[in-house]
């Protein structure tokens, strides 16, 4: 995913796009197995059942591209790619920002590679895309940097297309709400060590996009996760020893520790979400937006 003005641990923000963003991150030159497991639909649809927290958004976006079933789709702050995209497209368009890895995107089957830099954020696609995603990108940008990339990415789709956002939310579930109770100033270094710089509620972030896109009508809303990982939790507990889990990551036998909770976690989650539907967006972790363009 795509960032800019991102603060930095210590709270201090950059004067400008980070230049060494996807440097310090591992960058894959060919699809890996975990990977091609996942595209298949059985197994996507168990893994969000039981992981949502960390496979949930590959299965929403799936099953809202398999049900619209569009023709061309621009995914914008594509990153290293996402092979639901070229899987349920037939021309995949990928954007982010400059000096991202064009050639992990192209393994995933992507037809087009793009970019963009502030402050204009300005691109222009060989094709009207029928459907736009955003995926994970409202925590690490501001709402006007949002809006100029959401505006130039709707200036290259049809008319009556449609756009999914999969956000990353401040939401009031437990883990949040108990962690902030304890200590604001944990919960803030946690925060930032994602880079989620302008992590909102989904009620604030909703309130922003109907002022500003009127012209997006909502057609679904879902929880994708209520809980986080574990991760945020033992980054929340180790937060004052210096050290950035979301960057280093933690030892694989510490990592299936947190997956052998995650899956009864994760279970429960699924289940409260199917259960409860009206009462989880705005406790989500993650939630996912589908609308419908109308232009004006």
């Amino acid at each position: 995913m795509a960032t800019e003005e991102l603060k930095h641990v210590s709270g201090q923000h950059a004067s400008d796009t980070k230049a060494d963003y996807w440097q310090s991150r591992p960058v894959l030159k060919k699809i890996s197995f975990a990977e091609k497991i996942r595209s298949n639909q059985l197994i996507s649809v168990l893994l969000s059942f039981i992981l949502p927290m960390r496979f949930g958004n590959e299965k929403r976006v799936a099953s809202w591209l398999k049900k619209l079933q569009p023709n061309t789709v621009l995914d914008v702050a594509c990153g290293v790619g996402k092979i639901q995209i070229p899987k349920f497209s037939e021309y995949s368009i990928g954007v982010d920002i400059t000096g991202y890895p064009k050639m992990s995107a192209q393994l995933k089957g992507y037809h087009e590679l793009l970019t963009y830099a502030p402050p204009s954020y300005e691109f222009n696609t060989s094709r009207q895309a029928d459907t736009i995603t955003i995926i994970n990108l409202n925590a690490h940008i501001s709402k006007d940097s949002f809006g100029k990339i959401l505006t130039m990415a709707l200036s290259n789709s049809k008319d009556h297309s449609y756009v999914i956002l999969i956000n990353e939310y401040k939401g009031s579930n437990l883990v949040y709400s108990l962690m902030n109770h304890f200590s604001k100033n944990k919960f803030a270094a946690m925060i930032a060590m994602q880079q989620h710089d302008y992590f909102t509620t989904h009620h604030e972030f909703s309130s922003w996009l109907s002022s500003n896109f009127s012209n997006l009508h909502t057609i679904q809303s879902k929880s994708v996760a209520t809980l986080p990982p574990l991760l945020h939790t033992f980054s929340y507990l180790k937060s004052g020893n210096g050290k950035n889990y979301f960057e280093i990551g933690v030892p694989a036998w510490l990592n299936i520790f947190f997956l052998l909770i995650e899956i009864p976690l994760g279970i429960l989650d699924s289940l409260y979400m199917r259960l409860f539907p009206s009462r989880t967006i705005d406790k989500s972790y993650i939630c996912g937006h589908l609308f419908k363009v109308e232009k004006k």
